[in-house]
C-alpha cells in the first residue's frame, strides 16, 4: 500500500463548503460535513478523503472498525458516539452522517429525538431546549415546519401549523390563565379567525 497522495495519509480533506469551520461559509448555518476520526468522535469541518475512503492509504484492503465510517459502503451504521461539541447522538448513521432513527442530547441539556436526514434534523420528532420549551412535529432542515405542538415552559401551547420555525396557518395557541386564540397565524403573529 502507498500513502494516499490527496489526504497525504491522513484519510481525511478540509470540507470545501465549511473551509473546516462547521459552519457552510454561504448560508452561515451548520455544515452539512461530518467526519470520524479513531477515537469514535465526529469532527465537522471535514470529510473523509475520496481517493482512499478515510484509511490514508490507497491499494490492498482496509478493515472496519466500530466508529462511523463515512467512506466505502452506503450501509446504516447504529451507535453511541460523542460528537465534536460534546453532544451525544445514539442511533443511526449513514455515510458519516446522523441519518435514521436518533437521540442527540447537548451538554447544555437541550435534546432532540426522531429523524434525521444528511446531519440534520428532518421528518418527525421531539426538541426539548434547555429552558424546558418542547416541540413535538414535523420538522425540516432542523426547523419545525408543518404540523406540531410547542409546549412552553411558561405554561403557554400552540399546537397547529409551523412554517420556518414560526406559528403559520391553522393553529390554537392556549395562554397559561385559558384563553385560546384559534385561527390563522402569519410569520408567527395571529392574524384573526
Amino acid at each position: 500500500m502507498a500513502t494516499c497522495s490527496k489526504c497525504g495519509g491522513k484519510g481525511c480533506i478540509t470540507c470545501p463548503d465549511c473551509k473546516g469551520t462547521g459552519r457552510d461559509t454561504f448560508t452561515g448555518s451548520e455544515c452539512n460535513c461530518v467526519w470520524d476520526n479513531a477515537d469514535n468522535k465526529l469532527e465537522y469541518g471535514k470529510i473523509t478523503c475520496p481517493d482512499c475512503g478515510g484509511t490514508g492509504q490507497v491499494g490492498g484492503s482496509t478493515s472496519s472498525s466500530s466508529a462511523p465510517n463515512s467512506g466505502g459502503s452506503s450501509a446504516t451504521q447504529k451507535g453511541k458516539f460523542t460528537l465534536s461539541d460534546d453532544s451525544v447522538y445514539e442511533g443511526e448513521i449513514l455515510d458519516g452522517k446522523l441519518h435514521g432513527k436518533g437521540k442527540r442530547t447537548w451538554p447544555d441539556g437541550a435534546v432532540y429525538e426522531g429523524d434525521w436526514v444528511d446531519g440534520k434534523r428532518h421528518g418527525k420528532g421531539k426538541s426539548i431546549e434547555p429552558n424546558g420549551d418542547i416541540y413535538i412535529g414535523d420538522i425540516i432542515s432542523n426547523c419545525p415546519h408543518g404540523k406540531g405542538k410547542a409546549i412552553f415552559a411558561n405554561g403557554t401551547t400552540y399546537e397547529g401549523d409551523f412554517f420556518n420555525g414560526l406559528f403559520h396557518g391553522k393553529g390554537k395557541y392556549t395562554f397559561k390563565d385559558g384563553k385560546v386564540e384559534e385561527g390563522n397565524w402569519k410569520e408567527g403573529k395571529f392574524v384573526g379567525k
